[in-house]
């Protein structure tokens, strides 16, 4: 800056003149492009927050919809086990009911029967599955 002066009080009194109007562009040019350098700047933390607002609102919507999967497989295991436990009951159920009466199994092959008779004998150890000799003792 110091050099600067040197030069200028050198210069001619119309020189001088033109020497600040040639530092004023200089000055001008500098602050419209450090103005410019700040709008730059402003756009892009602008644009970079909009890009974080995006990005976190993103990221919420993929936790929401992942915690909707997993209630939906908590639903779906919760639904599989109450199934399950029902049947597993029902299952206790009848087989204390076969074995409190027995003869509930017979009348159950006989309902299926179709009234044919095996054409295949597994021979003289074989057991029929309805032993027709029962129904003849009843008989009064």
């Amino acid at each position: 800056v110091a050099a600067g002066h040197k030069y200028r009080d050198n210069l001619g009194p119309g020189m001088k003149h033109k020497w600040s109007d040639h530092k004023m562009q200089i000055h001008m040019k500098q602050a419209e492009e450090r103005a410019r350098q700040i709008e730059e700047l402003k756009r892009f933390t602008t644009e970079q927050e909009g890009k974080q607002v995006q990005a976190k609102a993103e990221k919420m919507a993929a936790i929401e919809e992942a915690q909707k999967r997993i209630a939906l497989a908590d639903a779906n295991a919760y639904e599989i086990t109450a199934q399950a436990k029902a049947q597993a009951e029902a299952i206790n159920i009848e087989g204390e009911a076969l074995r409190k009466n027995p003869e509930i199994l017979k009348l159950r092959a006989i309902e299926k029967w179709d009234g044919s008779v095996p054409r295949v004998t597994l021979g003289d150890k074989a057991t029929p599955l309805i032993n027709l000799n029962d129904f003849d003792k009843k008989k009064p």
